[in-house]
């Protein structure tokens, strides 16, 4: 995991392939005035969805994981908590048509998601975003970026 602004992004472009396509699409648009959505990039390996909705409260153990694609959230209106475990996932678990699956975890770390922040899960990472704060609706960029 990696918890940082957006204005530090493109230090890590040199370890992380495609990031280059996120940083662009946050230099050069105005998230803000886009819809709810899937948008591509020129790079058919980063795509990203723009998200409106009220932060949930922390009912369960459930942490999401993939293993495939890479998470790049981006808080643009809003903030909400995000817990991380560093628990192994358990790839069984993977949909064979999906590349998103749960299971319980204990919580390690958490930060909280502000405007002009961002967090980056590695594929294999357990995360749980989406949490409640004292503010409950959120605009989020969650970028996807194929490894």
């Amino acid at each position: 995991m990696i918890f940082d602004s957006v204005k530090n992004l493109r230090k890590y472009e040199g370890c992380i392939k495609g990031l280059k396509e996120v940083c662009d699409v946050l230099e050069n648009e105005d998230l803000a005035a886009k819809s709810a959505g899937k948008y591509e990039t020129p790079n058919k390996d980063v795509f990203y969805s723009i998200l409106e909705y009220d932060a949930k409260e922390c009912t369960d153990n459930k942490y999401e994981f993939h293993k495939v694609y890479m998470d790049v959230q981006v808080m643009v209106k809003g903030e909400e908590k995000c817990l991380y475990s560093k628990d192994a996932c358990d790839f069984t678990l993977m949909p064979a048509d999906k590349d998103i699956a749960k299971m319980d975890a204990n919580k390690t770390e958490e930060c909280i998601l502000e405007e002009g922040m961002a967090v980056i899960y590695y594929p294999g990472e357990l995360h749980k975003p989406s949490l409640k704060t004292t503010v409950s609706q959120c605009k989020k960029a969650v970028f996807k970026i194929k490894l």
